[in-house]
């Protein structure tokens, strides 16, 4: 069931994935530079006592914000917790567990409040509640025993959520699932491409388009990390490995036929051309897309190395190609991670003792 049959497309968009991998080093799309100060205005937003770091920060259209925070300022391993703000000024919120001790992590919020993450190991959506929160936890296919988990890293308007689950947490196992959770409660395990033992989905569509992650391993070390599109052609998958990852995509366009992607390579154009879907790289900021709105604006950072691995520059790219490079603190660094519909970009810092979640509100 894990590997479920691949649609006949898949094999011709698997070669053009070659083709165009060899193209990147000469893509002449890049975006257009704005040499002017930033008009961004940056905030700071505050964490919970006791927490010094922000990852996985995003944001919506009415402004709110969500992430996870942990007690160490490297961002991974320690307690972490869900946090909401419900304004760049607002003071955080530790969103509930169903029991204590609480380990849980915030992925993203729709437009209407409701956040994805986990909460304890298990996938859930909290839904807002007055002035509290509704834990909905969401169904896991297979939970062989009590170290199984599964988390969920989208949410749709509509209820949808999109994300994975492992079986049973046994080390140096490939067992992750990518997994679409239905507003009506059906579960649909997604393909991975011939060759691959397991895979992540991050973020989804409303026409179940997803991105993420797959991975490789032959028996011995290495495990190989491939970005993933899981393109739904009228029902039937077609999931494509990359050659980098891929971390957010658009609504499809109006023919239903094309959306964009943000990715480590750049801004992606995927298109259905007859019976083939194609994709190419049409603007490249510099550094890594992070995210990326309805309209196509992106956001995400350039630096050296790939945005995993630390702060670099955090920008915002327009859809029409407008790059803006947006305001840090002096010497510091930091990285753009959600930007909603009216460009207001959330992220976080990575300052000398503490990584804060960050907000830069576009001018009035």
């Amino acid at each position: 069931m894990r590997q479920a049959k691949q649609s006949t497309l898949s094999l011709q968009v698997m070669a053009l994935a070659v083709a165009f991998a060899a193209s990147f080093g000469t893509n002449d799309a890049h975006a257009q530079k704005v040499k002017a100060p930033p008009s961004y205005t940056l905030h700071l937003l505050g964490l919970p006592t006791g927490f010094v770091s922000a990852r996985d920060v995003s944001i919506n259209d009415r402004h709110e914000i969500v992430g996870t925070v942990r007690v160490y300022a490297s961002g991974s391993g320690g307690h972490a917790r869900a946090v909401y703000w419900a304004h760049p000024g607002a003071a955080p919120v530790l969103l509930p567990c169903l029991s204590e001790p609480c380990q849980s992590r915030a992925t993203t919020i729709n437009n209407l409040g409701v956040v994805s993450g986990a909460a304890n190991e298990q996938a859930v959506l909290w839904h807002p509640s007055g002035t509290s929160w509704i834990l909905e936890v969401l169904t896991h296919p297979d939970p062989q025993d009590d170290t199984a988990w599964a988390l969920a890293n989208d949410v749709l308007d509509d209820g949808t959520a999109g994300g994975s689950y492992d079986p049973t947490r046994v080390p140096w196992t490939l067992n992750e699932v990518p997994v679409i959770w239905g507003a009506s409660g059906a579960v649909t395990e997604l393909p991975l491409p011939e060759g691959f033992l397991d895979g992540s989905l991050r973020r989804i569509n409303d026409s179940r388009d997803g991105v993420g992650t797959v991975r490789i391993n032959d028996g011995t070390d290495p495990t190989y990390v491939y970005g993933a599109l899981w393109i739904n052609d009228g029902g039937a998958y077609v999931s494509v490995p990359l050659t980098y990852f891929v971390n957010d995509l658009t609504p499809r366009a109006a023919d239903g036929s094309s959306f964009l992607v943000a990715a480590d390579a750049g801004r992606v154009r995927v298109w259905k051309d007859a019976d083939t879907w194609n994709y190419v790289v049409d603007a490249n900021p510099g550094g890594a897309g992070i995210a990326i709105n309805a309209a196509g604006d992106m956001v995400g950072a350039i630096m050296k190395g790939g945005w995993q691995t630390g702060g670099g520059t955090p920008y915002l790219l327009t859809a029409g190609g407008t790059l803006t490079k947006l305001p840090l603190p002096s010497r510091m660094t930091g990285i753009a991670a959600g930007v909603s519909s009216d460009r207001w970009v959330a992220g976080w810092l990575y300052l000398k003792t503490e990584q804060p979640a960050a907000v830069w509100a576009p001018p009035n």
